[in-house]
């Protein structure tokens, strides 16, 4: 569906004059109406019918006079049922002042002003914003045109909000509601206070304050619910233990073999790295990685890292395990025979 306007004087080809006021009315008969143009609105319709050979669909063209004192008038596509004359009460002012008159409508018009008064009103407010700046580079004014958009939408379910549409406890009465000019000073308050690399907000760890910062300085600003995890300081005197849940999270990977044929798909699936890594089991530097589990491990002379990495007994006392075992890197010690013994029974 399409509703758009067009010069007034621009009607199809097709249509015979005679249908048509044209005619200008000489200045020194009395009888002329120097407001109205036409009386009621002049209604077009043809249908359009479907061309197999070209994929084009049937539709209907709908070309409405907008109103009598109107410079342009109305082309519709598949959104007019009907189009009549009617009229709308307008008020303006206030207590004795207040008075009311009568506007000419058709179906048409309503439409077109139902959706572009938003549009309108919506520009008014992004002109409120007073959001300017002078560049030459053309993309500033569409960035600066996204943020004025940002701000109105912002205001709007500000609105939604203490309406108490979405939640009867939000509700705020219409006195004590923020302006939009109030609103967004307390909003550019809090933006400016606002520090992104506490990443607080979606899309926070994509700006420059944040994906600048070093390893340790996103480690003093703390968790955050939003994009990827960071590291947090935590005990490693050695005494962490491995449960079921960080069982069960291993076993969703591929890491475990249930059989030694899931096994031999393993150690024959490795390749090459162009870098050297820390093997997973022994924590040894290697070429080698594994090509299921896509994670450095020795297969060659001897495959028993990649054997020890791939059972469920080894789970915990491999290198990669030492944070469950609150292990630091640079204290994590192979696992002797009995360490292996007791960890297949726990």
């Amino acid at each position: 569906a399409k509703l758009t306007t067009v010069r007034r004087d621009r009607f199809p080809r097709e249509i015979p004059k005679k249908h048509l006021h044209s005619k200008q009315l000489d200045n020194s008969q009395k009888d002329r109406n120097k407001a109205a143009r036409y009386l009621d609105p002049i209604v077009f319709h043809k249908s359009i019918p479907s061309e197999p050979t070209d994929g084009k669909e049937e539709y209907e063209r709908v070309l409405i006079s907008f109103q009598s004192t109107g410079a342009c008038n109305l082309s519709a596509i598949n959104c007019m049922n009907t189009v009549s004359l009617y009229t709308r009460t307008k008020e303006r002012g206030r207590g004795e002042h207040k008075y009311r008159r009568a506007i000419e409508m058709n179906e048409g018009r309503d439409i077109y002003l139902v959706g572009y008064g938003r549009i309108d009103g919506t520009d008014h407010m992004c002109t409120n914003t007073r959001m300017k700046i002078v560049s030459r580079k053309y993309w500033h004014a569409m960035e600066n045109h996204g943020k004025k958009m940002a701000a109105v939408v912002s205001y709007q379910m500000y609105l939604d909000i203490v309406s108490g549409e979405v939640n009867p406890d939000w509700c705020i009465e219409e006195k004590d509601r923020a302006s939009f000019g109030v609103f967004r000073h307390r909003q550019g308050r809090g933006l400016m206070a606002y520090d992104p690399r506490k990443r607080k907000f979606p899309g926070d760890e994509n700006t420059r304050a944040f994906t600048q910062m070093n390893q340790y300085e996103r480690i003093r600003y703390g968790s955050s619910d939003f994009g990827p995890p960071r590291r947090k300081r935590s005990d490693r005197s050695g005494h962490g233990e491995v449960t079921r849940s960080h069982i069960s999270d291993a076993m969703d990977s591929d890491r475990f073999c249930e059989d030694f044929t899931d096994l031999r798909e393993h150690l024959v699936d490795h390749y090459m790295s162009t870098g050297k890594s820390k093997c997973h089991a022994c924590g040894i530097p290697t070429y080698q990685r594994c090509g299921i589990c896509n994670v450095p491990l020795h297969f060659v002379p001897q495959a028993g890292c990649a054997v020890d990495y791939h059972n469920v007994n080894f789970f915990g006392l491999a290198f990669c395990d030492h944070g469950i075992r609150n292990i630091s890197a640079k204290d994590w010690k192979s696992p002797s025979d009995e360490d292996r013994i007791n960890n297949a029974r726990h």
